[in-house]
């Protein structure tokens, strides 16, 4: 940069980006002569590097590996790729996941390129990333370009795909969108399962963001989906209900719908059946979680469900001395308010 060899183009993604950290062994090759080539070459170790998230595109910290930058002078175009092993590692998708991400071990790799000869145009792209940490293992794939018109027109495209072997469920809130780009009514429901799913093993899941990532873009731009499959968990689906344990099931997310099917678990010695759940807007835009499954067990254990529950007062009074012998099969259906005070 100090040497003036570097044109304007290149030096406005330096700067937004703001490549920070250490070059270890570097090398570079400087066309000095006239008749030299025309190309910038550069080769160097990375040494806890950290550069920025613009318009979409991912922050990273922690960056430790190889560097190889190719910059043709003529063409106005840089190709690089950097390979990461790193330890230590950051990421944060910001505009999706309020919350970074990070790492004990991670290794894949980055390629770039940048064209400034028409447009400004930044191109990432990865290869499959290997992630691992207390809270989760993990695979990740992305792909992201930016573009900037010569009359100053920005557009942003990002591909993100995640794949997680074993997710700690105490510990997911990182993992679950509620960026500022989140549709309100995705994060209403994210809002929901955070607090609900309370602890348990999250497996074989996954998350997938393709479209405009600038904020404010479209519905019909971009789409949004994901899968939780989880298992002996401890479910709090609504304030002062009585808790569900031993919880096995899935999540399943599409765009503005999310579906949640439980294939069993207990609470207060009920055996919980097949449970189904669906959380979507209705015609007024208000998000609604509605819930239709069974249980069943000792006539008593429900009873003292009943007794345990938040219900009416009237109703509360008039079980609260009942006794009850046999057994019972009860079928359960609730509309549940996201979003709404108190939930």
């Amino acid at each position: 940069v100090a040497s003036g060899l570097a044109s304007e183009g290149l030096l406005t993604p330096l700067d937004e980006f703001m490549p920070r950290g250490i070059l270890r062994n570097l090398s570079v090759s400087v066309p000095l002569e006239e008749n030299a080539s025309d190309r910038l070459l550069l080769a160097a170790n990375l040494d806890n590097v950290a550069v920025d998230g613009v318009r979409g595109s991912p922050a990273m910290s922690g960056i430790q590996g190889y560097l190889e930058l190719d910059y043709s002078f003529t063409e106005q175009i840089l190709n690089g790729l950097a390979e990461v092993d790193s330890e230590n590692f950051t990421i944060h998708l910001a505009n999706l996941f309020t919350e970074s991400w990070q790492y004990d071990y991670v290794n894949g790799r980055v390629k770039f390129r940048l064209d400034t000869s028409d447009q400004y145009q930044v191109k990432l792209s990865s290869s499959m990333i290997v992630a691992e940490s207390e809270i989760v293992d993990g695979r990740a794939q992305f792909s992201t370009v930016l573009n900037r018109s010569p009359e100053g027109e920005v557009s942003s495209e990002l591909d993100l795909l995640v794949g997680a072997s074993r997710i700690d469920g105490a510990k997911k809130s990182p993992y679950l969108p509620d960026g500022p780009r989140v549709d309100p009514g995705l994060y209403n429901t994210m809002e929901w399962l955070d607090r609900a799913l309370l602890d348990g093993a999250v497996q074989e899941s996954g998350v997938i963001f393709r479209g405009n990532s600038q904020r404010g873009s479209p519905r019909l731009e971009k789409t949004f989906q994901a899968f939780f499959n989880f298992e002996q968990a401890d479910v709090e689906y609504i304030e002062e209900w009585p808790q569900l344990a031993n919880v096995a099931g899935a999540v399943v997310i599409e765009n503005g719908r999310t579906s949640i099917r439980v294939d069993g678990g207990r609470t207060m010695g009920l055996s919980i059946g097949p449970t189904t759940a669906v959380a979507e807007r209705d015609e007024d835009g208000q998000q609604w979680l509605t819930i239709n499954g069974v249980a069943g067990g000792a006539s008593q254990a429900g009873l003292d469900f009943l007794n345990v529950a938040p219900l009416d007062d009237t109703l509360g009074d008039t079980i609260a001395n009942w006794q009850v012998e046999g057994g019972v099969q009860a079928e359960l259906a609730l509309d549940i308010p996201l979003g709404a005070s108190g939930l």
